[in-house]
């Protein structure tokens, strides 16, 4: 009986401990949050885009913070993005923060006209903001050569 009482109680423990912790976040989540960074992309709306990184996000080596990522998305304001398309590889979700790793392809075209393709590697470090949700603490990519 003791056994029984020591087994129910541990039960009831687990119980609550499991209602008490956050739900586990989904993969779901972080697809969907890189397809917004990708319509934004396409919209080439630099604050939109730079307000998808967290308030100290990195964009690279080249930009920290959201109003330098603002700033140097500026730089771009005479390109035109025809497409872009992000395709995951592999998430790995740790508490609040994940790392996405994957592809990308983009069609763009220049201030000169000319039509270019862009291809290569991202990672992309998560990190979960109450309020806010999902938002990128640093975004790497490598280009294809």
């Amino acid at each position: 009986m003791k056994h029984f009482i020591f087994i129910l109680l541990t039960g009831n423990l687990l119980l609550i401990y499991a209602c008490n912790q956050p739900p586990p976040y989904q993969q779901q989540e972080i697809i969907a949050a890189m397809q917004k960074y990708d319509d934004q992309l396409m919209k080439m709306n630099t604050d939109s885009i730079a307000f998808m990184y967290s308030p100290d996000g990195e964009l690279g080596e080249v930009a920290k913070g959201r109003d330098s990522i603002s700033r140097f998305l500026k730089k771009f304001a005479e390109f035109r993005v025809l497409s872009n398309h992000s395709q995951t590889t592999q998430i790995v979700i740790t508490g609040d923060s994940a790392i996405q790793k994957g592809n990308y392809k983009q069609v763009t075209i220049l201030p000169s006209k000319d039509t270019v393709k862009l291809s290569g590697q991202f990672t992309a470090n998560w990190i979960r903001l109450s309020p806010g949700g999902w938002r990128i603490k640093k975004m790497v990519t490598i280009p294809d050569k």
